[in-house]
């Protein structure tokens, strides 16, 4: 039976049980994963992250709205139960449904901007601009030249949207070990302890930005400028604001789950509204590499000072050894502080849990188009 069989068969059982169903998603995830599992029956460990993160892009398509997809996907692995038509290798349904919100938050983090904030125009334009940058096409070329080292692209090895030689590497790092990389990380604590400041409400100026200011109460943060901390912790949910006043939404963290989307939110959020990233990002790219083992300061430094997307160095029409080397150790910081590098020895810098999610985020989202542009 051909894929378009299947979806008419899918769609008359979804409607006779009053399940939710959208025959066009249906159709793209049955082309996206062509059969590669064995048949559209066969649904083992890995093969919703590697649906996701991998085939999906490789398609071309846009993604739906999440819920849209759950609920497509749910319907299909029910009827594929209940029809006897789900291989034996198969994860059960449960087990799927858990593996895809892992995936989910990696692939829809920055498809829900903040709503819309009454008198904050200049606020509000920031985050707008950045929906723009990820709702535009993807078919410009690349940020990084593929000629830098590491890889120049956010093509993984194999080519646009081939994925890594090894699955494995797309699935989400352990929430229990990457929730103890969050706990432990300073920008993450800081983040927390200025929702903690706004409580019940601060005042905020017409730009959207508090009025008092958190650094004379203590919380001063000498590696990122006050108002990214603050946009960031805006755009990942910690602060709402309306109108003239702004307040925490911070709810309890309970689980490690809970905990670790908290930090991919707020670092992926603050490298998207980061002005100067050009570094930050080059320094990212190393964890593309499956088995990556980390930076030494200095060869970053050295590979930084050869990137094409280096303004300050060798290329660059007016070369500044001394700017370019400041930004790659700047970076190397800036990953530290934010919890993605484990600081060795004196200038060793190797990835963490926190690291390896981050960095499929960024990934998957320079696939889509996000982060093409040097800023």
């Amino acid at each position: 039976m051909g894929d378009e069989g299947l979806v008419a068969r899918v769609l008359l059982w979804a409607e006779r049980r009053r399940r939710t169903l959208n025959p066009a998603v249906l159709q793209t995830i049955l082309r996206a994963r062509d059969h590669r599992h064995g048949g559209v029956g066969m649904w083992p460990p890995g093969s919703v992250v590697d649906l996701l993160l991998v085939r999906w892009p490789a398609t071309g398509e846009n993604l739906p709205e999440r819920e849209v997809m759950a609920a497509t996907l749910d319907t299909l692995w029910r009827f594929l139960r209940a029809t006897g038509a789900m291989g034996h290798a198969s994860a059960d349904v449960k087990a799927l449904t858990r593996e895809f919100r892992q995936a989910a938050v990696l692939t829809w983090l920055p498809m829900a901007p903040p709503a819309p904030v009454p008198g904050t125009v200049d606020l509000q334009d920031r985050l707008d601009r950045e929906a723009e940058v990820w709702n535009a096409t993807a078919n410009r070329e690349r940020f990084w030249d593929r000629e830098d080292e590491p890889s120049g692209s956010f093509s993984p090895p194999g080519g646009p949207g081939s994925g890594s030689t090894d699955p494995a590497w797309y699935a989400p790092s352990s929430p229990s070990k990457c929730a103890q990389v969050v706990r432990e990380a300073e920008f993450v604590r800081h983040c927390l302890a200025i929702a903690e400041w706004a409580g019940g409400g601060v005042e905020v100026s017409d730009e959207g930005y508090s009025v008092d200011s958190a650094e004379d109460d203590g919380l001063a943060c000498l590696t990122i400028a006050p108002d990214l901390v603050w946009i960031t912790c805006v755009r990942a949910g910690l602060v709402r604001v309306d109108g003239h006043r702004a307040w925490s939404e911070v709810d309890t963290l309970a689980t490690d789950e809970e905990w670790a989307d908290l930090g991919l939110q707020l670092v992926v959020n603050l490298l998207i509204c980061m002005e100067d990233r050009d570094a930050v990002l080059h320094a990212i790219t190393g964890l593309f590499s499956p088995g990556f083992g980390g930076w030494a300061r200095e060869v970053l430094v050295d590979c930084w000072w050869l990137s094409t997307a280096n303004k300050q160095g060798q290329r660059a029409a007016t070369p500044d050894p001394d700017a370019s080397q400041d930004a790659a150790r700047g970076a190397l910081e800036l990953l530290a502080f934010v919890g993605m590098l484990g600081v060795i020895g004196e200038h060793e810098y190797v990835p963490t849990a926190l690291g390896h999610d981050v960095a499929l985020a960024v990934l998957h989202l320079g696939l889509q188009g996000m982060f093409l542009e040097a800023r």
